[in-house]
């Protein structure tokens, strides 16, 4: 290494770990970008009759780099030069009383949370099958773009019967009335036990759907009453996949393992950076990238007196430390693609799940995965295909005891069991991190195997089928 890297103490003191690199924005890339929906089912890529001004293969048009210091990035001529894909989309028209399938559909529309990406998929997708879904938008954040949100509102126009089957998608919904059949789509992400009070909002529906077999039997062992479904999420296929041209970051060393979540004690940060920073040191040319932002209630603070606090539990002076890079600003969906192109693995020990999209994303773009297991990811995460942590103890969450920033986030949470690691397990995330450096080529077969099994299982067009014929069934 011919550079010298500040400390890992030095970059969480600056709180923005990547102060000169920021994800390109649309809005200052491309001109149109706001008349390009965010989840379409047919992507046009270059080569095909609709692609125009594409200038590489990936779809997208790309700047290497892009920071603070590089005033003509966002010129002119660079804007008239960067595009995007065209996309071919069928354009839901406004539909009355027929005999084609109808459907309400509750829930988040408007964010990038995992449920808000989840509504939005099953309300064009289902609709690109000639459904009439009538969305019903709760409050929720603001960041999808303009021609997203002009679909979903012309969606909303669709004037379909009151007696339509009502699929609610969200934990458990504010407002639960409904004249017909009445469908919960939910999951939970504890080991072995569920909130009483989340079993009985749950039991007031005529049926429950769920991602993953998991998750069913969880909610059957406690005594969820109504036919439950297993109906699991879904990833781009096409956007995410292998080759795709990274985002330059120069900061970063020869080896990235990349981490995407949103910082809270489930997704066990402490417990990744116990791991790495006592297995690598400042001699290793490794990195880790977190890609991570605060939990809404919580700011970008917490995550700095959160790395400071898993730091000082490292008995290692600032100069052997690891190198560690956060980056906590908003990402648009159709980013990140390039985002785990940075990686070279992608490594999460979280204590608990309820399908987990980054896996998947990660899985797709061709990126040896090393997870815990435990919940939801048990459906596709295996010994042949991932590295696996298991989760030795069982930590009951309490407000004013062990996980208390989990009971805080979700009442749901308070008195659970979550999978918990004891020392026992961060040595096995070490010796699997190290494993996936010292032999990547054991690790490559291992992804191949994982991305041929989430595209067989995993791709929109194969979940929103299960939804679509369910839906035939009920009508």
């Amino acid at each position: 290494m011919n550079r010298k890297l500040r400390s890992t103490f030095e970059l969480a003191q600056e709180r923005v770990i990547a102060p000169t690199w920021k994800p390109i924005q649309e809005e200052d890339v491309y001109h149109e970008s706001s008349e390009i929906p965010e989840f379409v089912t047919d992507w046009s890529y270059p080569g095909s009759e609709s692609s125009e001004g594409l200038e590489d293969d990936d779809g997208i048009v790309f700047v290497d780099k892009i920071d603070d210091k590089n005033e003509d990035a966002f010129g002119e001529n660079a804007l008239q030069e960067l595009n995007m894909t065209e996309v071919n989309m069928q354009q839901p028209e406004r539909i009355n009383y027929g005999e084609i399938p109808q459907v309400h559909w509750y829930g988040d529309f408007t964010s990038y949370t995992g449920f808000g990406r989840t509504n939005r998929a099953f309300a064009f997708g289902l609709s690109d099958k000639n459904v009439a879904v009538k969305p019903d938008m709760i409050e929720g954040r603001d960041e999808v773009n303009e021609a997203t949100v002009r679909m979903l509102n012309k969606l909303a126009n669709n004037r379909i019967k009151e007696s339509a089957p009502k699929v609610f998608s969200c934990i458990t919904p504010l407002n639960m009335f409904h004249g017909g059949r009445k469908i919960l789509y939910t999951m939970m992400e504890t080991t072995g036990s569920l909130h009483e009070h989340f079993v009985g909002k749950l039991n007031l529906f005529d049926e429950i759907w769920v991602p993953t077999e998991n998750g069913k039997e969880l909610f059957k062992a406690n005594g969820v009453n109504p036919p439950i479904g297993v109906f699991p999420l879904g990833v781009d296929t096409d956007r995410y996949r292998p080759g795709i041209k990274p985002f330059n970051i120069p900061e970063l060393n020869d080896f990235v393992f990349i981490s995407v979540f949103k910082w809270g004690y489930r997704k066990a940060p402490d417990i990744l950076l116990r791991a790495y920073l006592e297995e690598f040191s400042a001699q290793d040319d490794v990195s880790l990238l977190l890609i991570c932002r605060a939990t809404n209630n919580n700011n970008d603070d917490i995550i700095t007196s959160d790395f400071q606090l898993f730091r000082n539990q490292v008995q290692k002076s600032d100069d052997q430390l690891p190198h560690v890079m956060l980056y906590n600003r908003p990402i648009k969906e159709w980013q990140m693609p390039h985002i785990y192109a940075v990686g070279d693995a992608f490594v999460l020990p979280s204590r608990g799940e309820g399908m987990c999209f980054t896996y998947l994303e990660a899985a797709c773009c061709g990126l040896p995965v090393i997870g815990s297991y435990c919940t939801a990811q048990m459906d596709y995460l295996t010994e042949e295909n991932s590295y696996l942590v298991h989760p030795n103890i069982i930590t009951t969450s309490k407000v004013t005891g062990p996980l208390s920033q989990l009971s805080k986030q979700c009442m749901y949470y308070e008195n659970q069991g979550f999978a918990d690691f004891d020392s026992r397990g961060v040595d096995e995330l070490k010796a699997h991190m190290r494993s996936v450096v010292n032999d990547y080529q054991t690790a490559i077969k291992k992804a191949a195997l994982l991305r041929n099994e989430v595209i067989r299982r995993y791709n929109w067009n194969t979940v929103i089928d299960k939804v679509y014929k369910r839906i035939l069934e009920i009508q």
